[in-house]
């Protein structure tokens, strides 16, 4: 079996490791980008087609339309704390059974898990990197 090839920031690693770990970091990006791209164009449809103001309760028309623009805003929202469930739970399937619950329970789910997460592992319970903040130059020279 041939050695480890070396990099030279990030130690031994196997070519496997380094294209898999950025590969799914492309698929995380991607995902995110099209979900951005998604809920935005869902909002920004239905604002433009069905005015939020003045509200037309009595009008079916603009009640469906407003009503999946919500589905499409809450699934966004939920899916992207679903993508910090998922990165910050110990193991996998706890993380998966916690972002179902998210997805088909709804809100109080959400709630209850950052409110868990939070009593746990205080304010740094949630932190995806420790110094995230130290790897970008601060803009406009402050930091």
């Amino acid at each position: 079996m041939p050695p480890p090839r070396l990099n030279k920031r990030k130690g031994p690693l196997s070519t496997n490791i380094m294209t898999s770990s950025s590969t799914m970091t492309h698929v995380h990006l991607v995902f995110f980008a099209l979900l951005l791209i998604g809920t935005s164009t869902a909002i920004i449809y239905t604002c433009l087609s069905y005015p939020l103001f003045p509200f037309q309760m009595g009008n079916l028309e603009w009640s469906n339309a407003w009503l999946i623009a919500t589905i499409f805003d809450y699934y966004g929202a939920c899916l992207c704390l679903c993508g910090v469930i998922l990165s910050t739970e110990e193991h996998w399937i706890n993380g998966t059974l916690w972002s179902l619950g998210c997805c088909l329970l709804g809100s109080p789910i959400c709630c209850l898990w950052m409110t868990l997460r939070l009593w746990k592992h205080g304010s740094g319970g949630l932190r995806l990197q420790n110094n995230l903040r130290s790897q970008y130059p601060a803009v406009g020279g402050i930091d």
